[in-house]
């Protein structure tokens, strides 16, 4: 049987900086994040917005309803038609967003799909 002197310290000191690694990575992916402030609270109760870009304009309306106007903005430099769908607000006078509730709302497309949005107050 041989015997390798010095095995059990390579051993001890890969154990080390294994340890040493996992304690630095782990603090530094402890980063966290700030929480929403009162007036993001009392403006959107509900969290994010539920459109994504690149959703088909019926899934946009599955979810927001028909468009109050769409206005047809041209074509861009790979020839599709691009519109922007606005949502007037439901109900203006009230703080909490949610869609459409409280804020215009105005949705670009870029053929059939998402492509951005914006919110606006009135």
């Amino acid at each position: 049987m041989t015997v390798y002197k010095g095995k059990g310290r390579n051993m001890k000191k890969f154990i080390f900086l294994f340890l040493i690694s996992a304690v630095f990575f782990s603090i530094l992916g402890c980063e966290t994040l700030p929480p929403p402030t009162p007036r993001q609270i009392v403006t959107n109760p509900f969290g994010t917005s539920s459109l994504r870009i690149g959703m088909s304009k019926e899934e946009v309306i599955s979810i927001m309803g028909e468009p109050n106007e769409i206005f047809k903005k041209g074509r861009d430099e790979l020839g599709t038609s691009k519109e922007e769908w606005v949502y007037d607000p439901r109900w203006p006078v009230i703080p909490v967003n949610r869609e459409n509730l409280s804020r215009t709302n105005r949705l670009t497309f870029a053929g059939n799909n998402l492509v951005g949005w914006k919110e606006e107050d009135r």
